[in-house]
Parts: C-alpha cells; sequence; structure tokens
C-alpha cells in the first residue's frame, strides 16, 4: 500500500481502487492505494502525486502553481 494525494481540477474524484469497489476521493485528500494502482495514477502528473516527497505543494500553495480553483 503507497499514499497518493489527489490535486486535480474537480472538487472530488472516484477511482475503482479494486475490481467492484471504488472510493471518492476529494482534492487535497491523501489516500492509501495499492503499489500497482498508485503507480499508474502517479503517472498522471497534474491529477495525483506522492505526498511523500519533498517538494509536493500543500493547501493553498496549489493556488501558486497554476490551480487557479485553490483548495
Amino acid at each position: 500500500m503507497r499514499p497518493i494525494r489527489y490535486i486535480g481540477p474537480f472538487r472530488s474524484v472516484s477511482i475503482e481502487t479494486a475490481p467492484g469497489r471504488g472510493r471518492s476521493v476529494k482534492r487535497g485528500e491523501t489516500i492509501e492505494v495499492s503499489d500497482r494502482l498508485a503507480d499508474s495514477l502517479l503517472e498522471q502528473h497534474d491529477r495525483w502525486i506522492d505526498p511523500e516527497d519533498s517538494d509536493v505543494p500543500t493547501g493553498t500553495e496549489l493556488y501558486s502553481i497554476g490551480y487557479p480553483w485553490g483548495m
């Protein structure tokens, strides 16, 4: 399991965490998913980030890197 954070343009998104099982994730929320799913989602650099990366923006910092919707 690995943590990931949603930073995309929508207030929340739904993802399939396992076959037949889904979950809603709010912008700015960090969740734990399988390593395989984390790797796949992290390929979408403008929507998902690794919160353990020291250069990861949090909170209102998202606004300053070009996300006009803020948090």
